[in-house]
């Protein structure tokens, strides 16, 4: 079986996808058509779900239902169900929801913002989650966080790993613990339903160059299943 469905883009709109609970497909762990592991990463994938657009090429199997993903704004969504195996399993059900960029939203930012912030910070922030809604956080256009690729204080690369940053942003939460710097906006970030969040900025004692970021959140529900 191969299937696929199109997801339109709508300019000034993102698109969240979400999984639902039930989440079963055939990895390369199951045997003579047994229990699927917990979680499969794309290499080890008899049966798959993918997830294309122009930011994002991801695939899923397994017996965890995968975070929710958030493709940038205005951008088409290909999905892709493959299956190539004798077995059975129950599939997914993802559910999906174009979102206003314009819709209501609570600001989050580096002290000083848009000038450049201090040195030797360390602020955070902790969202509440609502029961039955996820948090969705949008970065603004201006990103600039010092990271190591920086040379007596000058401009900041593109992207910065996690383990390449003098000063960063982190976001934590239940299922997801990432940090930022450089000089490209994040994409979208959609946290679990119910989910509360802590957000973390740190600055050390070397630069003073540096914009930093502007974020917002809003609460979400969910609206069209596929």
């Amino acid at each position: 079986m191969y299937v696929t469905w199109v997801i339109s883009g709508i300019p000034d709109k993102y698109i969240l996808l979400q999984f639902e609970d039930v989440f079963e497909m055939e990895d390369y762990s199951v045997n003579s058509c047994g229990s699927v592991t917990e979680n499969s990463v794309p290499y080890v994938c008899h049966d798959y779900i993918q997830i294309i657009t122009k930011d994002i090429n991801v695939q899923y199997c397994g017996g965890a239902p995968p975070s929710p993903i958030t493709a940038q704004e205005g951008s088409d969504v290909l999905i892709v169900f493959g299956s190539k195996s004798l077995c059975s399993y129950r599939g997914f059900k993802l559910n999906y929801t174009h979102i206003d960029t314009s819709f209501p939203t609570n600001p989050i930012a580096s002290m000083n913002y848009p000038n450049n912030y201090n040195n030797n910070m360390y602020v955070t922030w902790f969202i509440s989650g609502i029961p039955d809604k996820y948090i969705l956080l949008q970065f603004e256009d201006v990103f600039e966080i010092e990271d190591t690729s920086v040379l007596s204080c000058g401009t900041v690369t593109d992207n910065s790993v996690s383990n390449a940053c003098h000063d960063y942003i982190q976001i934590i939460t239940g299922n997801i613990y990432v940090r930022y710097c450089g000089g490209a906006l994040p994409s979208p970030i959609t946290l679990q339903k119910g989910s509360d969040v802590l957000i973390v900025f740190r600055a050390d004692d070397s630069c003073r160059n540096y914009r930093g970021f502007k974020l917002n959140y809003t609460h979400i529900g969910t609206i069209r299943n596929i």
